[in-house]
């Protein structure tokens, strides 16, 4: 009885291992595609994360193809585009399409709060278990301007 106790224990916790980050689609007018880039295990290649979020929607990766290195403090890099006409592409730099998500992090997709004084029309937040990485003016999504 101890036995099989102690294996149901270890097979939850080896099943709850990797950590999760979650990406948020906060606007009620766009979609957002979010397409991790690419993994260098090569078993991981076909199963990464890509996929297009509708107004509304959220998406939680929560194993070892989304987080191959299973901690909260693993970095993942994802790319975000708000999809229509125009195109916004949100990243660390303008004309950047990569943003960059810890292991436990949530990213936010939302309209910029301070438009239309400010030009930027749409922002993401980042945090990374408690701590906002992005500071108060959230993170810029630029109109696209060529090929990503």
């Amino acid at each position: 009885m101890i036995a099989r106790t102690t294996l149901l224990f270890g097979l939850a916790l080896a099943a709850s291992g990797a950590q999760a980050y979650c990406i948020h689609n906060q606007l009620r007018d766009r979609s957002v595609y979010v397409e991790q880039v690419g993994v260098k295990d090569k078993l991981r290649e076909d199963r990464v994360l890509s996929r297009t979020l509708g107004p509304g929607e959220q998406t939680c990766c929560q194993n070892l193809d989304c987080n191959p290195g299973g901690r909260p403090e693993s970095v993942v890099e994802l790319i975000l585009l708000i999809e229509g006409e125009p195109t916004y592409w949100c990243g660390h730099r303008e004309g950047s399409n990569v943003v960059k998500v810890t292991g436990d992090g949530r990213i936010r997709v939302m309209h910029n709060p301070r438009h239309p004084r400010s030009s930027i029309k749409y922002i993401t937040r980042i945090r990374s278990g408690q701590k906002d990485l992005t500071g108060p003016s959230g993170l810029a999504c630029h109109e696209r301007k060529g090929k990503p």
